[in-house]
């Protein structure tokens, strides 16, 4: 059976420790007493986890805290007031007695309170689908001290990390980080070969092939620039090779130069030059100067990085707004026709009286 409050990351347990300063009566919630006595002498501490700059500031964010307007702050009201990101600050908010998990009582608890964030997250168009997410981030099956099943917080990453990137994305860098065990940055001829066996299935499906032998040496249609090391952009433009992606998913996973499932603001950068012409097809009429702009406009949970799901979002939306701007034209121009038409007749047509 699972310890109750297992070890957590170190963002948790300082919040966590400020709860428990502030919560000297271990009754589970902060009055405003308890939130004025303290804050004058821990104003440091107010001032990295919640916004404000004096004790009058921080002293009346008591107020913005309380959501239910019961001069009391629960955990999960602590934790949404408080200055953390998004995906955290979501996870901690369902964790309602603040033991480090979510327990499936605590999940269901927080569905209707939490459901439009969920939702944007692992995806579901209703209550009853999103609550099913539980056990799809559930991988583990531990149990807390009461019997209960619970998400961790590296369950809970793990699934906002598999509904972010490119689908495509978790096999390979399962294979990459399966290949290159000493994590230089580079699979040599000596990695690949010396694992091959082991990752044959998992090659087989990414790369094709029929036989050790056939996948053996795929290394060398992979290693482009024949330096007998393969880099992550190679291993993504060998994957490319053998299957049909959109454009838009390569440009992704090339554009990703760690390896890392996202596009972080450096890499966008860095390589606009480079990829200015393939993404100038899905954002029409940008310059390099607008699409680099771009990435602020993109990155939507202000993380500075570029998950799938936004990069797809931005798409879609430039495409949107792209044809909204044609057809408004196309409008506008009609109406200055239909004006010019009766003006004209406004001019020159006159009305006869008619006799009785």
């Amino acid at each position: 059976m699972a310890d109750a409050e297992p070890a957590v990351d170190s963002e948790y347990s300082g919040l966590k420790a400020f709860w428990d300063k502030l919560n000297k009566n271990a009754d589970g919630v902060i009055d405003g007493k308890e939130w004025g006595k303290v804050v004058g002498a821990h104003l440091d501490e107010f001032k990295s986890w919640f916004p404000g700059e004096n004790a009058k500031e921080i002293g009346t964010y008591f107020n913005k805290a309380d959501m239910n307007e019961d001069h009391k702050i629960s955990w999960s009201e602590f934790v949404a007031a408080s200055d953390l990101a998004g995906l955290k600050k979501l996870f901690l908010s369902l964790d309602v007695n603040g033991d480090g998990n979510v327990s499936s009582k605590e999940y269901g608890q927080m569905l209707t309170a939490k459901f439009d964030e969920l939702k944007a997250v692992f995806g579901g168009m209703t209550k009853a689908e999103v609550g099913k997410k539980f056990n799809l981030l559930n991988t583990d099956k531990d149990k807390d001290a009461d019997g209960k099943q619970y998400i961790s917080w590296s369950e809970f990453h793990k699934g906002w990390f598999n509904t972010q990137v490119v689908p495509e994305f978790v096999d390979l860098r399962k294979l990459w980080d399966s290949l290159d065990k000493n994590a230089d940055g580079v699979i040599s001829s000596q990695e690949w070969g010396r694992h091959l066996k082991a990752n044959a299935d998992l090659m087989k499906k990414l790369f094709g092939g029929s036989s050790l032998k056939e996948i053996g040496e795929f290394f060398n249609t992979a290693d482009a620039n024949h330096d007998k090391d393969i880099s992550w952009k190679e291993i993504v433009k060998a994957y490319e090779l053998g299957n049909h992606l959109s454009e838009l998913k390569k440009i992704f996973l090339e554009m990703d130069a760690d390896g890392s499932g996202f596009v972080d603001s450096k890499e966008w950068g860095r390589q606009l030059n480079e990829f200015k012409d393939r993404l100038g097809h899905f954002f029409m009429g940008k310059s390099l100067k607008e699409l680099g702009q771009m990435f602020t406009k993109i990155d939507t949970n202000h993380d500075d990085k570029i998950s799938w799901d936004e990069i797809q979002v931005a798409v879609r939306a430039d495409a949107d707004a792209q044809a909204e701007a044609v057809e408004l034209a196309k409008v506008e121009g009609l109406d200055a026709v239909n004006d010019a038409k009766i003006n004209f007749l406004e001019e020159h047509l006159t009305f006869k009286k008619t006799e009785e």
